[in-house]
This record gives structure tokens, C-alpha cells and sequence, in this order.
């Protein structure tokens, strides 16, 4: 990965506001914006048009078979949904 590369991972609740505000292009910004597949759910389910608005460095990611039993005790804890959830996970995968 070069230096100037900027990938973050996102949860629903950066996508959802940015779409509420008509800035979902701002995510263009970032060389990739890596989400799990239960965000767009989450996403989807809030507002559905969003997922086609997306930009095209957005990749989602399936990691409903990579959630170490560590932070699936701490998300009952601290009461995290399956996006976080999904969204940590996939910061410890990469």
C-alpha cells in the first residue's frame, strides 16, 4: 500500500448522515471505504436509495463467519448492533 492511500472502514452511521445531508460523494475522498455486508443491510433498511448512491470505491465485505469470540462477548456488553459489530471485525481482519 502506498503512503498517500487513505482507506477507512465505516459503520451505518457515517453513510446514513452523509446521505441525509447529500454528501455521499464526500467518501471519494478516501482511496477505498471498505463496509460489511450488514451496514448496506442496515443502510438499505434506513434509506434505500443511499446504497445506489454510493461511490464506486465503496467495497462490502462479508465477515458474518469472522467475529471472534472476544468481541462478540465485549458487543454484549457495551450493547453494539450487528453493524458495528461486523465493522470492528473487519478492522481486526485487515
Amino acid at each position: 500500500m502506498a503512503d498517500s492511500e487513505q482507506i477507512v472502514i465505516s459503520d451505518t452511521g457515517p453513510l446514513l448522515h452523509l446521505d441525509e445531508l447529500g454528501h455521499l460523494g464526500l467518501l471519494k475522498l478516501f482511496t477505498l471505504v471498505e463496509v460489511p455486508k450488514e451496514v448496506i443491510r442496515e443502510l438499505g433498511a434506513l434509506r434505500y436509495n443511499a446504497i445506489q448512491r454510493l461511490p464506486n470505491n465503496v467495497r462490502v465485505y462479508d465477515v458474518s463467519c469472522s467475529k471472534p469470540p472476544d468481541l462478540l462477548q465485549i458487543a454484549s456488553i457495551i450493547d453494539l448492533d450487528s453493524g458495528e459489530i461486523e465493522a470492528i471485525a473487519l478492522s481486526i481482519m485487515r
